[in-house]
């Protein structure tokens, strides 16, 4: 995700943290851009032993992968690829990464650990 980070604008990746319950303290790590330091004042003071903070941390990180995506699909780059197949490209490396830690991306970019049902994403999708 820190990755990812530098990749969003930092408007859009604030947006991603807004209203989560986190409180950014100083970055850990202050290399990088000025996304990847605000991604560390945030991810750097999570609780990830504490259930509620990592369900709540991967909700931050849905909203980044869709951020993701847009920024992805805005550009039409150059060559024989489009957006929309780049972006193929980029979400299937990122489900690898995720895959490691035992964790599933969906197509609707929900992330659930692997085998895990989640009512909530669900019902969420199916308002959509």
């Amino acid at each position: 995700m820190r990755e990812i980070s530098s990749r969003i604008e930092l408007s859009p990746l604030q947006a991603c943290w807004h209203g989560t319950g986190f409180t950014p303290g100083p970055p850990k790590d202050t290399s990088g851009a000025q996304s990847k330091r605000l991604l560390s004042s945030y991810a750097d003071h999570i609780t990830w032993s504490d259930p509620e903070q990592v369900t709540r941390a991967i909700a931050v990180f849905e909203r980044m992968l869709r951020a993701y995506r847009n920024e992805v699909e805005r550009y039409t780059g150059s060559g024989e690829e489009t957006p929309q197949q780049k972006w193929a490209k980029e979400l299937d490396r990122i489900r690898r990464d995720f895959e490691y830690d035992g964790y599933q991306i969906t197509d609707s970019l929900r992330i659930r650990k692997a085998g895990e049902r989640r009512p909530d994403h669900e019902r969420d999708d199916a308002e959509l």
